[in-house]
């Protein structure tokens, strides 16, 4: 039995903040700021902003008075990926990293105690995908992160893949440095089936991790999301054959029906 509830006690706090030491001292303050709130996998953060630019971002908990509060409970309960506009003041605590959230993720943790100002129109998202645009750059920390150089601005890129008897078409232009329009068909035995287009956006952090460790990058769509905030198109740029000269590309969607189960791949035509 012993045994038992020590294996539990394991599982309960898996997921917890990490444990911190006693004699561990930290910096405290009381702020009151704005920037956006985002929930998803193993992850509820704040990210603070300081004349329209990133400044810090947080684990994040809210005060258990807020809590009462149905109206409000809805902001962090529910998972939302795009990241939430919020207006907020509470106490910041500051350590190092491995001190707080998931796994010790994060060096910090705000501690929020009053919501000031909420949009939900407002996105982390949207915003990250204004500055690329307006500026050029975007700072993550101590990274500043470009827009990827990968298609040539204005001219489409046409892809195909067949799958017994159906066909994929995927048309790609990229109209600004952040920005792709894209048509994406299906048939079955050469009639056409379904077609999804719109404009897809840079996902800045993947960007981020693509310069920095080579890692793939997306494109996906801002308008286009499920109840959590989990877009419904995104697109991956592949590699160039070195033989053909031809590049690959993934596609992931939930519009058209396909049940995708991952991403489907297509190849230059």
């Amino acid at each position: 039995m012993k045994l038992l509830l020590s294996c539990l006690a394991c599982l309960v706090c898996f997921s917890c903040p990490a444990q911190k030491k006693d004699s561990i001292t930290y910096k405290e303050e009381y702020v009151e700021t704005e920037g956006y709130f985002t929930r998803q996998f193993e992850s509820i953060m704040y990210t603070a902003l300081e004349d329209n630019t990133n400044t810090w971002y947080a684990w994040a908990t809210f005060s258990k008075e807020l809590d009462k509060i149905d109206s409000l409970r809805y902001i962090w309960q529910n998972w939302n990926s795009r990241g939430m506009y919020l207006k907020i003041a509470g106490n910041l605590k500051i350590g190092q990293y491995g001190d707080f959230g998931h796994l010790g993720g994060y060096n910090s943790e705000i501690y929020i105690t009053k919501i000031i100002a909420a949009d939900t129109t407002r996105t982390y998202k949207g915003f990250l995908r204004d500055k690329l645009l307006a500026q050029g750059y975007v700072v993550f920390g101590n990274d500043t992160i470009t827009p990827v150089a990968d298609f040539e601005p204005g001219k489409e890129y046409r892809f195909s893949a067949f799958d017994d008897d159906y066909n994929y078409k995927l048309r790609v232009k990229k109209v600004n440095p952040v920005d792709i329009e894209y048509t994406f068909e299906y048939y079955k035995r050469k009639k056409l089936k379904k077609t999804v287009s719109g404009v897809l956006t840079l996902n800045a952090g993947s960007a981020k991790w693509h310069q920095l460790e080579g890692m793939p990058y997306r494109y996906e769509s801002l308008d286009k999301y499920d109840l959590n905030g989990n877009t419904l198109v995104k697109i991956e740029p592949g590699e160039t054959d070195s033989t053909t000269g031809k590049r690959s590309i993934y596609i992931e969607e939930y519009l058209t029906g396909l049940r995708m189960e991952g991403a489907l791949g297509l190849t230059e035509d």
